[in-house]
């Protein structure tokens, strides 16, 4: 009956030893499962630190774009608005000049006139001079 218990004892100190064993392996299991865990986690932390990252320097470029969306509207308005100022005083001055070859035209048609009415006073002092030196 002792030979039987020590049997026994021994049967169950492997039996400890092994269960001991059992839960050293199972505590290294669970030891590297947090390790994975614990580098998932702070992959996904990065990753999510990126992303928001991303995400701002987006929303700021989107900004950016407006902004100059709103710059370029301004600069056509701009454009337009001179060129209208261009084409204005183009014609302006094509009314101008077509007033002043008017006024050349005029000015020429008077010189004539006054020219040919200088003959006829000349040609009239003539006569009135050969008149007068027949009267005497």
């Amino acid at each position: 009956s002792l030979t039987r218990m020590t049997a026994l004892l021994l049967e169950r100190e492997e039996e400890t030893k092994l269960y001991q064993e059992q839960m050293g392996m199972l505590e290294k299991q669970k030891e590297m499962h947090k390790i994975i865990l614990d580098q998932v986690i702070k992959d996904i932390t990065e990753k999510n630190q990126k992303t928001e990252s991303q995400r701002e320097h987006i929303q700021e470029l989107e900004k950016q774009q407006e902004k100059q969306r709103i710059a370029v509207s301004r600069m056509n308005k701009d454009l337009e608005k001179r060129d209208q100022e261009i084409r204005s005083q183009q014609e302006e001055r094509e009314e101008l000049e077509r007033q002043l070859e008017l006024q050349r035209t005029a000015v020429t048609k008077i010189s004539k006139e006054l020219e040919e009415r200088d003959q006829e006073i000349g040609s009239q002092q003539e006569q009135i001079r050969e008149l007068e030196r027949q009267l005497e």
